[in-house]
């Protein structure tokens, strides 16, 4: 599923419009604190950045929609107990191209794990379920062509009897 577009999803428009609400306060603190105690906060490097960014996120209306649905997939995540990837993504701070290939390294892990506590799934043999399934499919597909001339023959043989 992918990340909601800002107007897609009226909720988080809300939320959009709430967070802007809730920023143009601290920038006005900001100024406030500025022109009470005479101290330019300006001239210190974070909070120039943090009024930068604070003024970025009040105009942007799609990154609060975006944190909705991220937040929501995360909650997601966690229910099913596969956080742990995620934490460890945001710890490690990689590029974003590693990402699969650390989920594959993650999910072969995870896979060597399981199988060392369940033997019957470290003798699980995939090939040889695919041939099972390959001619279960090939059985379906024989029965399938056979129903119809099956079904008649029942029907006139009832019809016959009656």
């Amino acid at each position: 599923m992918e990340i909601s577009s800002p107007h897609s999803n009226p909720a988080a428009l809300q939320i959009g419009k709430l967070f802007a609400l809730v920023v143009s306060p601290v920038l006005a603190d900001i100024d406030l604190f500025e022109g009470n105690f005479g101290i330019p906060i300006k001239s210190n490097l974070i909070v120039a950045e943090l009024r930068k960014k604070l003024h970025s996120l009040a105009e942007d209306s799609a990154t609060p929609t975006r944190l909705v649905r991220l937040n929501e997939l995360q909650e997601s995540f966690k229910k099913q107990g596969v956080d742990g990837i995620l934490r460890e993504l945001q710890n490690c701070k990689v590029s974003t191209k590693m990402w699969v290939h650390m989920f594959a390294v993650r999910a072969l892990s995870c896979s060597e794990a399981i199988q060392s506590e369940d033997p019957e799934l470290a003798s699980f043999n995939g090939r040889a379920h695919d041939t099972f399934v390959d001619e279960f499919k090939s059985l379906d597909a024989q029965k399938i062509k056979l129903t119809p001339q099956r079904v008649s023959r029942i029907h006139a043989l009832r019809a016959v009897q009656q």
